[in-house]
């Protein structure tokens, strides 16, 4: 066991970035409130743009966000989401410089829409009426034709998502008609370049999208791409029914769905890797989404230190190490004593009754939910 422990101080030292330690907070009965202060650095609380609300409760074992921005209020479901929404506030201040741009309103939407044939042209087709679009761009426009495709919009729009950096299919409720509306005054002009801008906020562990990924999304309409995933993961084992259900969630953007099938293909010797994408196909909300891209980077990170053998789903992906040790991974901010837990315990020590088990949580446990543990013979270790 002197290996194990070792790899998970190590993974741990890798990982504890963002929170502060040593937070006091009554946290019995699955309900806990306490201090953004007491959770996050000093330089995360406030930027130039933004703060964080100082008040945080703790929803489904996810600290719950407020942001307040010059655009407005933004809310955040758990570190994840609240990785990205930081990481679009320089999105939304890039997409609003660009709209108030003189030399970017202009473009081939505007000339196409002085004749009265051309507005009843926008009106109907937006993307058709732009003329002398070349070939390749034509068929990259054309999102209305499959539905997968509508999120992410035109060529235009993924063009400027990709110039902001940003995904294209962000549910920010700020960033999202800024696109829209910078999408519909564009056209197909001609966009500034692309500046440089950190693929994700440091210290609060989401996987960010690739410069690769970001111009995948760019050159390839969505449903392509979906398609492509899909050969990935029958060749990986998954059934029909789990991959139909992974590939037309509305919880996962194409990007992020992009990011999950890169973290699979660094466990492609690992038994069973199903398992994992049937516990994302669950997701019933973004954050549950951004959680199993959270999980596959904690399992990714375990391998390295002692390889994997099999993965398995208990409501949350264990991995089952070659030593005859088990590790479950679960991405929450504030693991709390809840029904849920006390569910997938139970679950893990029916499978493996006389195997060593260790529940490694992305951030903290209850003291309630460690006694959880404690009672199923369960050691517990915290990333954050």
């Amino acid at each position: 066991m002197s290996v194990f422990r070792t790899a998970l101080f190590l993974i741990c030292a890798l990982l504890h970035l963002a929170i502060v330690a040593d937070v006091s907070v009554a946290a019995e009965n699955g309900v806990a409130r306490l201090r953004a202060a007491d959770i996050l650095r000093t330089d995360i609380l406030r930027g130039p743009d933004y703060v964080i609300e100082g008040d945080v409760a703790v929803k489904r074992h996810r600290y719950q966000f407020r942001i307040k921005t010059r655009w407005g209020i933004l809310t955040a479901d758990g570190l994840n989401m609240l990785g990205v929404r930081l990481q679009e506030i320089r999105a939304i201040k890039r997409a609003d410089r660009l709209s108030r741009d003189p030399q970017f309103v202009g473009g081939l939407v505007e000339s196409v829409s002085q004749t009265p044939r051309g507005i009843r042209t926008l009106l109907r087709n937006p993307v058709g009426a732009v003329l002398g679009i070349p070939r390749g761009f034509k068929r990259l426009a054309s999102t209305q034709l499959h539905p997968a495709d509508r999120r992410a919009g035109s060529v235009t729009r993924r063009r400027i998502a990709f110039d902001v950096d940003c995904d294209p299919e962000t549910t920010n409720p700020i960033l999202k008609p800024l696109l829209n509306n910078l999408a519909t005054r564009k056209g197909l002009g001609k966009l500034v370049g692309k500046v440089g801008m950190s693929a994700a906020v440091p210290g609060l562990g989401l996987v960010p999208l690739t410069a690769e990924m970001q111009t995948t999304l760019l050159v390839k309409l969505p449903h392509e791409i979906n398609r492509q995933m899909d050969g990935d993961l029958k060749a990986m084992g998954v059934d029909e029914k789990t991959r139909k259900t992974f590939l037309t969630s509305s919880h996962f953007t194409t990007g992020q769905r992009l990011v999950l099938m890169l973290q699979l293909r660094k466990l492609r010797h690992v038994e069973n890797r199903a398992a994992v994408v049937e516990a994302a196909a669950r997701a019933d909300s973004e954050a549950d989404a951004l959680a199993a891209n959270d999980q596959l980077r904690m399992l990714v990170a375990i391998d390295r230190m002692h390889t994997v053998v099999r993965l398995e789903d208990v409501g949350t992906p264990v991995a089952v190490r070659e030593r005859g040790t088990c590790v479950i991974v679960c991405s929450a901010d504030f693991l709390l004593a809840t029904g849920d837990v006390a569910a997938m315990l139970a679950d893990i020590r029916k499978r493996h009754p006389n195997t060593p088990v260790l529940l490694m949580c992305s951030g903290r446990v209850s003291r309630a939910a460690r006694r959880f543990c404690s009672e199923a013979d369960i050691s517990t270790a915290e990333l954050r």
